[in-house]
């Protein structure tokens, strides 16, 4: 009997550009691009520093040329100041009686100013990101436009389509247990340097 393979497999995602990505660093930046990062940031929870994102838009005429010299230094010379990587974090339960330490959440509350810098880094890289096509396109976590409902909406039509084509429709669902808290740092770097040409 001539064994059967799973058509579907040959839709998995291998992303043809991972050698284009070959030069990338990040860019310098303009008063605007500070701005549009800045007012584009949702909490108002101020981090350790105590200042709020009201405080700051309200300032921001008055900083934004200095800002914009900081962040342009910062990414220039591939530092982020160790000030900034403080935050207050806030141990949120993940059951109703929490027991251990494992049963809470950390939530980590950074200051406005790094926000502001992350917001700008992650702009870029994801538009290289999708640009190149290196995304995953049935990716529906941490991207803009997409969300638990696309992926949800997804599964539905791949069942609706299995079942008109009377084929067989498998979901294999994983769950790595403490999945960010277990990246190496060092590693993932290293593999953004080598394969994706990172300075």
């Amino acid at each position: 009997m001539k064994p059967k393979y799973i058509s579907s497999a040959d839709r998995l995602h291998h992303p043809g550009s991972l050698y284009d990505v070959n030069d990338f660093s990040f860019c310098n930046i303009t008063q605007a691009d500070v701005s549009e990062a800045i007012c584009s940031i949702k909490s108002n929870a101020a981090g350790f520093d105590g200042v709020p994102l009201s405080f700051i838009k309200k300032i921001l005429p008055v900083i934004l040329p200095a800002l914009t010299h900081l962040y342009n230094y910062s990414i220039t010379t591939s530092t982020f100041p160790s000030i900034w990587k403080k935050a207050v974090v806030t141990a949120i339960p993940k059951i109703g009686s929490p027991t251990s330490a494992g049963d809470m959440r950390p939530i980590s509350v950074v200051p406005i100013l790094s926000k502001g810098l992350e917001a700008i880094l992650y702009k870029q890289l994801v538009e290289v990101l999708e640009r190149f096509d290196v995304l995953d396109p049935h990716q529906s976590g941490f991207r803009r436009g997409y969300s638990c409902s696309t992926a949800l909406l997804r599964l539905c039509e791949d069942i609706r389509s299995g079942f008109a084509a009377n084929s067989v429709t498998i979901n294999v669902l994983l769950d790595f247990a403490n999945a960010f808290g277990s990246v190496d740092h060092a590693l993932l770097v290293h593999k953004l340097k080598s394969f994706y040409g990172f300075r």
